[in-house]
């Protein structure tokens, strides 16, 4: 089961009790198909029980008729939905939302992507509802392109917020437990990443002293560094996969001496006649 599936699953299982409930949730239902006014809402779903909640909601309460496909028209003049703000300031809020996400909302699953969303027929009420939810939440967003209006939260705090108002807590524990997961394996692998990056940084970095180190001796240059230095590239030979900062402790001295002693010695190696390359390319 997809996750934004699970969600509408543990919503389904609230009941509502009083009539005012029961509005606040059909009209939550039927406002992302609303488009105009005095035209028949149609509100379509593939869910069964959705659909099943939506007639028993619109019982007694409006003239709806049931279509193929779980579509439910509804026969309304749109008043007792469209009043947004007496629904926002009163305690039937949390039922609006519910019944907005259980119509048109949906959730990618949190391994591949935070993205929560709500589409809707009518611009005007996506603009209106964005401006409500925007008074608790933070990141609520709205696009909208030729067939539809879409508000969507992609910040992974607005949408566990979300879904604690709309009452949705074991799945919004569930996202927070698969954000974590996804967060702690992408940290492990950025400094694996780093890690490995380090490690043929470093290994670069000694083959390339060997090289200037065995030309050197070729070249008979070894001998006019300074005991420090020659000290160091007897180390380097004999600990060909060590870092500088691993022979800056074996010798007892800062990285920092190290990083000058082997730039000086790969600048005298530089300068050495290019006759004594043959050296050190063969081994």
């Amino acid at each position: 089961m997809l996750f934004s599936e699970l969600v509408k699953s543990e919503l389904l299982k609230f009941n509502c009790t009083s009539i005012k409930e029961k509005k606040a949730q059909l009209a939550g239902l039927l406002i992302p198909w609303y488009c105009s006014k005095n035209k028949p809402i149609i509100f379509k779903t593939k869910d069964q029980q959705i659909a099943n909640m939506g007639t028993e909601l619109a019982a007694n309460n409006l003239v709806c008729k049931n279509g193929p496909q779980n579509t439910l028209k509804i026969i309304t003049d749109s008043s007792d939905i469209l009043i947004l703000d007496t629904i926002y300031k009163s305690k039937f809020w949390v039922f609006f939302l519910r019944g907005l996400y259980l119509s048109a909302g949906h959730m990618c699953t949190p391994q591949k992507d935070y993205r929560l969303t709500i589409s809707f027929k009518n611009a005007a009420l996506a603009a209106k509802i964005v401006e409500l939810l925007q008074l608790n939440l933070s990141n609520i967003n709205l696009t909208t392109n030729k067939y539809s209006s879409v508000i969507y939260m992609r910040n992974s705090n607005t949408i566990e917020e979300f879904l604690t108002m709309i009452g949705a807590v074991k799945s919004c524990f569930e996202f927070m437990n698969m954000r974590i997961y996804k967060d702690l394996r992408n940290k492990v692998n950025r400094v694996t990443n780093c890690d490995n990056a380090n490690i043929d940084k470093t290994i670069v970095s000694a083959k390339n002293q060997i090289i200037a180190i065995k030309k050197m001796q070729a070249a008979g240059q070894l001998a006019i560094l300074a005991p420090k230095y020659r000290l160091l590239a007897k180390s380097r030979l004999e600990n060909p996969q060590a870092s500088n900062s691993e022979l800056a402790t074996t010798l007892g001295v800062t990285r920092g001496v190290v990083g000058h002693g082997f730039k000086k010695i790969l600048g005298i190696s530089n300068k050495i006649n290019p006759a004594f390359e043959s050296y050190h390319q063969g081994r």
